[in-house]
């Protein structure tokens, strides 16, 4: 535990020389000094990645230099993790045209190793193995208003996964699942997006309410026919002296021929933290997640959180039978007290082990 408050509060103290930095330069009423760019080193450690070394560089920014626009961001990291997993991605959300265009999306490549129990709401630590899989992904919805707070548009997702070292004689040999030997996934999709949120970064009130309806086709060169439905719904209720209670409805169902790699699971730095990453995964999903979040001093904040979920095979079976019950902590780091970018440190408990997690805003 030490050297998990250690590896955090050093990071905590990058972040704050170089975010000391950027804020000296950034004033969004002033036109000519409408940005906010901080680079740090990275020291990480999460159980799917072990301990990870790497260098992030975070960008805000008023496209158009239109201060009514919300700030758009930018994120460029690279890591090299303990377990020989490589990551290189770029992500970006974007709001135009004072907020009635939205894009957002990510590019990236991964050499990753990914832990597998088999497929279900009641797999076995002990059945614990573990695969390597490389893919490059690319991810991009655009939206436009209808009304106001209220965003349409379409999506389209595409991974090649490739498969190139599996446990011998393991669950994954033996069961076969349905994308065992890798190939593309690739949907289109349509996007319905409610949002009152009163911050982008660091919401203290409103709605984030989103539906997402998917559907991979063989024409975009992919071997599997899926479709998948998922619903995220976040309540921001303030407290008052920037406190707030932040709530969290999560629920998706697939239908056809799923890869293991898509189907829906529990786990992970932002859905119940505290399990591994795929734990339990299924056709079927429902999890709530709770959070309330506090200011301590300075630029640091808390967060105290809980979830509880399920996986199944049937939408039906959702709402019996073993749920999955999650608890932590974390502290939160303002980079920009402007902008409330945040550098997110959560201990996670519950599943099988400790989870601890590092990234930039909120879960939620």
């Amino acid at each position: 535990m030490s050297l998990i408050y250690r590896l955090c509060f050093s990071l905590l103290f990058l972040g704050s020389f170089s975010a000391a930095q950027a804020q000296k330069q950034f004033n969004p009423e002033d036109s000519s000094q409408v940005t906010f760019t901080t680079v740090l080193p990275l020291v990480f450690y999460t159980p799917e990645t072990s301990l990870g070394l790497g260098a992030a560089a975070i960008r805000n920014f008023y496209p158009g230099r239109d201060s009514a626009n919300r700030p758009s961001q930018l994120q460029l990291g690279g890591a090299y993790t303990f377990r020989n997993q490589l990551l290189a991605y770029f992500s970006y959300q974007l709001f135009l045209r004072s907020n009635r265009t939205e894009i957002f999306g990510e590019l990236g490549y991964y050499d990753y190793l990914y832990f597998y129990y088999g497929i279900g709401n009641a797999t076995r630590q002990e059945s614990e193995e573990t695969y390597l899989v490389r893919f490059p992904r690319v991810r991009l919805s655009v939206l436009e208003q209808i009304v106001p707070k209220l965003r349409a548009g379409l999506s389209f997702k595409f991974d090649n996964y490739e498969l190139y070292q599996r446990a011998e004689q393991g669950l994954l040999d033996s069961n076969e699942p349905t994308g065992f030997m890798g190939g593309n996934v690739a949907t289109l999709g349509t996007v319905l997006r409610y949002d009152t949120r009163d911050d982008v970064n660091l919401s203290l009130n409103g709605w984030l309410v989103t539906l997402n309806l998917e559907q991979n086709l063989r024409f975009l060169g992919s071997p599997y026919r899926f479709r998948r439905a998922l619903l995220d719904v976040v309540r921001y209720q303030s407290l008052g002296g920037d406190q707030t209670v932040a709530l969290n409805f999560y629920t998706g169902t697939m239908s056809g021929e799923i890869p293991f790699q898509e189907l829906l699971f529990i786990g992970g730095p932002k859905k119940g933290r505290g399990t591994i990453e795929g734990r339990f995964r299924d056709q079927n999903l429902v999890l709530w997640q709770a959070a309330y979040r506090f200011p301590l001093f300075w630029r640091l904040r808390g967060s105290v959180f809980a979830s509880t979920g399920r996986v199944a095979a049937t939408y039906g079976d959702l709402w019996s039978g073993q749920y999955h019950f999650n608890y932590g902590l974390g502290l939160r780091f303002l980079l920009n007290e402007a902008e409330r970018v945040q550098l997110r440190c959560d201990i996670g408990l519950g599943g099988d082990q400790l989870g601890f997690y590092f990234t930039v805003n909120d879960a939620f």
